[in-house]
């Protein structure tokens, strides 16, 4: 499971300024249509220190 940063929610908010709204949205399309034309794989691919933590079991 991925993790979005922290303050994405926020941006994301309805109550966001649509022209901030439309540039994150553009932004995270681009960027996961970016890694599927890769074929990057977070789990190969990253270095370690970028990996988010493994949740607790």
């Amino acid at each position: 499971m991925f993790q979005a940063p922290k303050k994405l929610l926020h941006l994301l908010d309805i109550s966001t300024n649509e022209e901030l709204l439309l540039r994150v949205v553009t932004l995270l399309g681009n960027l996961t249509q970016g890694v599927r034309q890769l074929n990057i794989d977070p789990i190969l691919d990253l270095p370690l220190e970028d990996k988010a933590p493994s949740p607790d079991t």
